[in-house]
This record gives C-alpha cells, sequence and structure tokens, in this order.
C-alpha cells in the first residue's frame, strides 16, 4: 500500500526553469511489493472527482527505486518509487543532430517526437502537443537535450507548459482567461481557502535591465525610472529569436513588466479537508487540463481595514499525498509578469485609466508654458476618440 506522496508539478518562480521533477512514491515492501516495478514503467497519477472525471491526469516513468529494508526483516520495510515527469525525462534524451526547421516556437518543438509522423529522438511513449507559437525561431541543427531546447523556446515565446498524460503542450503567449475559482482566507462561492499565506517582493524577481542574446546577437533593454529608482538589477536570458525585432521587443518587455520592487509573488496552502471537494476538484481539473488561467486571489494585509484582490498566475503546485489529507502548495506569481494587451478584452484589453466614452466632457487645458496653451490653440480640445 501507499504511505505517502510527493510531487512538485512546474516550477516555483518565474525565473525557475522547466527542468521537470520527480513524483516520489513510498510504498510498503514487506514482501517485497516494488518488484513489481521496473525501469521506464509508465505510472498514472489520476485524481477523480465525483463524477469519475480525471482532474490530474498525468503520466510518469519509473526511474529509481530505493529500498528501505528493516534488519531481520522483523519491522517495516518500505520502498521508494522515483518516478520523472516528462520534462525530467527528456532531459536525459539528446538530440542528437536531428535538424529542426523554422517555424514558430511551439511548433518547432513537435519534430522532436517520434509518433505522430515524426522521426525524433524521443521515446514512443512520449507525445508533443501540436501548438502555433507568436514568435519565430531558426531552422537548427540540435544535438543538446530535448528539455534545453524546449527551454530555450518557452523563453522566446514566454509560453504556458502543460504536462497532460504523456504530452507536454507549450501554450502560446496572450492565451490569457480570467478563472471562475479564487482563493481568499475563507471558503465561498467558487473559492478555496489557504491554510498558510506567504507574500515576497522584490528578490531574484526584481528585474530592470535585460540582456537577450540569441544567434543574431545580444540586445539590451531597461526600464529606466526603475534603474534609476533602485539601481541595477540585471539578468541575462538565452532566446531562440528569428530576428532583432523580435529578440528587441521580448528584451523590452522583461525589462518593464518585472521592474516594480513592489510587484509580489505568492506561495500558499490549500489542504483537501479545510476545502469544498467539489470547487478543489474543479479548480485541478481546469488548471491543469487547460492553459492561461489567471486567478483572483485575496489577502488582508496586517494593519489594513480591507482585503486586496488581484490578479495570479500560477507557476506551479506541489503536492504531498498521504491517506489522511492532501496538502497543495501553490506557486504564483503576479499578473504584471505575464500582462499581454489582448484587442476588446474587458481585463486584457484595458490599457489602464478610465477608458474613454462617447460624448464625454470636454477637457479644459491650463498649463502654462506648454504649446496648446498659446494663443493660437483652442483650450477646449477633446479626448482622443471623442
Amino acid at each position: 500500500s501507499v504511505l505517502s506522496a510527493n510531487y512538485m508539478y512546474l516550477r516555483q518562480s518565474y525565473k525557475d526553469y522547466f527542468a521537470g521533477s520527480n513524483l516520489v512514491i513510498t510504498i510498503k515492501n514487506q514482501n517485497n511489493e516494488a518488484s513489481g516495478f521496473s525501469l521506464n514503467d509508465r505510472i498514472y497519477l489520476n485524481n477523480l472527482d465525483s463524477s469519475s472525471n480525471n482532474c490530474w491526469n498525468q503520466n510518469y516513468w519509473v526511474n529509481e527505486i530505493e529500498f528501505n529494508d528493516y534488519p531481520g526483516n522483523t519491522g517495516l520495510s518500505t520502498a521508494t518509487i522515483i518516478c520523472q515527469d516528462w520534462l525530467a525525462r527528456s532531459a536525459r534524451v539528446l538530440g542528437g543532430g536531428i535538424s529542426l526547421p523554422a517555424t514558430t516556437t511551439c511548433n518547432q518543438i513537435n519534430y522532436f517526437a517520434s509518433n505522430s509522423g515524426f522521426n525524433g529522438p524521443l521515446p514512443a511513449d512520449m507525445f508533443v502537443g501540436s501548438n502555433v507559437g507568436q514568435s519565430s525561431v531558426p531552422a537548427v541543427v540540435w544535438t543538446d537535450s530535448v528539455v534545453n531546447k524546449i527551454q530555450l523556446n518557452q523563453l522566446t515565446e514566454n509560453a504556458d507548459v502543460q504536462l497532460k498524460l504523456a504530452t507536454i503542450n507549450l501554450i502560446p503567449r496572450g492565451t490569457q482567461y480570467v478563472s471562475n475559482y479564487k482563493f481568499g482566507a475563507s471558503t465561498g462561492t467558487n473559492t478555496l481557502a489557504y491554510q498558510t499565506f506567504k507574500r515576497i517582493n522584490a528578490g531574484q524577481s526584481l528585474i530592470n535591465y535585460v540582456e537577450t542574446t540569441s544567434g543574431l546577437g545580444t540586445v539590451t533593454a531597461s526600464n529606466a525610472t526603475s534603474t534609476t529608482a533602485y539601481g541595477e538589477y540585471a539578468e541575462n536570458v538565452t532566446t531562440a529569436d528569428a530576428n532583432l525585432t523580435q529578440q528587441t521587443g521580448l528584451a523590452e518587455w522583461r525589462a518593464n513588466t518585472q521592474a516594480d520592487p513592489l510587484a509580489t509573488r505568492f506561495e500558499f496552502t490549500l489542504l483537501d479537508l479545510a476545502n469544498s471537494t467539489a470547487v478543489l476538484d474543479n479548480w485541478i481539473y481546469y488548471f491543469k487540463n487547460f492553459g492561461g488561467y489567471y486567478y483572483q486571489l485575496s489577502y488582508r494585509v496586517p494593519g489594513a481595514v480591507g482585503d486586496t484582490t488581484i490578479l495570479v498566475k500560477i507557476e506551479g503546485i506541489n503536492i504531498s499525498m498521504t491517506p489522511s489529507n492532501t496538502v497543495y502548495t501553490v506557486f504564483a506569481s503576479p499578473f504584471n509578469y505575464y500582462a499581454e494587451f489582448i484587442l476588446d478584452d474587458s481585463v486584457f484589453g484595458v490599457l489602464g485609466g478610465g477608458g474613454i466614452v462617447y460624448n464625454q466632457a470636454e477637457i479644459t487645458y491650463d498649463e502654462a508654458g506648454w504649446i496648446y496653451n498659446d494663443s493660437n490653440a483652442d483650450d477646449t480640445a477633446s479626448r482622443l476618440g471623442w
């Protein structure tokens, strides 16, 4: 029988690589039950809801078995089954000189597959989802590990990563939705209550000077307001951009979205026994099986009279499972680390301010010294779009 299991899905911070991790399962081994496991066996981790929908729905591969034998076999002997997820397993697969064509970021990794019409180096039981990215990457002959190329394309695209069944998906940036499910200090309609809560400002998340390096050369960008106020906090990232315009845009975007030291990332725990099973299962199902969700997170700063509610992006989840309970530790970044403008969207299409409405009141400019206030200027001009 299973005594415990633990797994870190994806990553803890926006700055972390998608290196993959292990599902670690500890079982009783009184009668050598662990002998039923072999290298490369596929393990299925399922979380069935009340309607038998598979919420978690992910595969792993046995990589190592550790035996903890009780001397004389008179006490409890256990075995730990260490299973790699898709990303961790792909770190041990080399490209082998495969020719990857010029295409989009998300599409290019399809060529690592050895199924679905491709002849790549991955084992036949590992699949790659078919997606089209918004950024372009050049043709390349790849000899390094598969996971390193995935990381390179993910950085170039700023893509979501999803592991589902035996498949990896790179989900293009701009795939953005606000979920109906929320997090707060207490339960409510579609709201999960956290049991511990941590806020983290600045640290390695503060970046106001960015250097991007690709086969085309090096591009730099900075946020002048932030560097003047706080000094230079730099990062260097390697990308696979197909042109300098695209690479410059990425550098500028990273320098501006990470430049605020007050931007906060979060770590909080959810206990299955303290939350509605239906809400918890539904949240896991949509988070795990669909990409691009943002969530409302509410919390109260000590001394404040009201709650703060913001949008966050979940970077990853650690799951600690025992027969008595399951604890989910959620790692989340502020929305502005990922914000993309989407025309006509009620959340992602707002540039700031109160917006422009038809036939609104005129604005009288009255600031001496500006050209619009000279003797020939019309001082009752209207806002753009009026």
